[in-house]
């Protein structure tokens, strides 16, 4: 089977652009984790985009996989289009932000191909975060509440998180004290996808789990180690992957009333919640690949590429295996 494996940041969706070191890190993390546990697999032949000011890594030098150096937007609308038709299966990881990963997860599903992610009309939804946590929240699920800027309760407590309702991860992301950081944050009236929120006490932790058809199996929970700058601003230094085991089975539950509320999802995504002294509270759904894939094999003990494909290939979620915390860490950072 040959997959189109396009990792947007490393893939060469910046091409033309300037490329963050951060986000180049990320997504070399991500590409190559994934492109390691697909290779494994003896049926899998790799069509892969890079962007051309990235080393191809000498994991990357082999016979089944093909590298596309990528310069600039014309190329890599031209490497999309014609590796998509060359390809039985597409693989896209790449942000929310601004439509990119529900326009490519659109265009597989236009060209007939079998795509290894949510359909673009999960994208659509889970990349709104207001309209996502309105929509657990009717399913009776326990959501951080989001307002637009314009429309913040006086009552609302500080501190308070400001975000773009299409943000992913910590892009864009700060915490605000007091109604003297608010103004000072804002010289300007913000962009008008701005949410606010207000600031949860407690761990940052996400599920990295498989969804299919109003069900879900959790592979882990993890821990988000998240930094808060002198601006307010959240930097996510790394993740600790399969930080605890859900031996009350809380959070396999949290995973399956979410799935029952978003039945559009399928295969691999990340639920980013914060475990406050009530119980848990979701944040945001990642309908996609997260940077704490690159810790999942070596957590389970399997290869969750392969448990992907089998749950695409069967339409059924596979037997696997959930963490056990064996507390597997992840960083792109030096």
């Amino acid at each position: 089977m040959k997959i189109l494996l396009l990792e947007y940041i490393s893939g060469g969706g910046l091409a033309g652009q300037p490329l963050p070191d951060s986000l180049a890190r990320e997504g070399l993390t991500m590409a190559l984790a994934l492109a390691q546990d697909l290779l494994d697999l003896p049926q899998v032949e790799l069509s892969l985009p890079w962007d051309a000011r990235l080393p191809v890594p000498a994991v990357l030098d082999q016979p089944r996989v093909h590298v596309k150096p990528v310069s600039d937007a014309a190329s890599f609308a031209a490497c999309w289009s014609e590796s998509l038709l060359e390809c039985a299966a597409v693989w896209p990881v790449a942000p929310e932000t601004g439509g990119v990963l529900e326009n490519l997860c659109l265009a597989v599903e236009q060209a007939d191909r079998c795509l290894l992610n949510s359909p673009a009309r999960a994208v659509a939804l889970a990349a709104g975060k207001r309209a996502t946590a309105q929509r657990l929240i009717a399913q009776g699920i326990a959501a951080v509440p989001c307002f637009a800027w314009q429309e913040v309760p006086d009552s609302l407590p500080w501190p308070r998180v400001v975000k773009p309702d299409d943000g992913v991860g910590c892009d864009g992301a700060f915490r605000l004290d007091d109604a003297a950081a608010w103004a000072a944050h804002c010289h300007a009236p913000p962009p008008a996808n701005t949410l606010v929120q207000p600031y949860l006490a407690g761990p940052a932790l996400s599920l990295s789990a498989l969804f299919y058809r109003g069900d879900a199996k959790l592979l882990t929970v993890n821990r988000q180690r998240i930094e808060t700058g002198p601006d307010g601003a959240f930097v996510l230094q790394g993740c600790e992957v399969d930080c605890l085991a859900d031996e009350s089975g809380v959070y396999a539950g949290l995973a399956r009333r979410i799935a029952q509320a978003i039945p559009e999802l399928a295969g691999y995504a990340g639920v980013d919640f914060i475990q406050s002294a009530e119980g848990p509270r979701v944040l945001e759904i990642n309908p996609r690949l997260t940077s704490s894939y690159a810790g999942l094999r070596r957590a389970l003990g399997q290869n969750p590429a392969a448990l992907v494909l089998e749950l695409f290939e069967r339409g059924a979620l596979p037997d696997c295996a959930t963490g056990v915390g064996r507390k597997v860490w992840v960083s792109w950072h030096d």
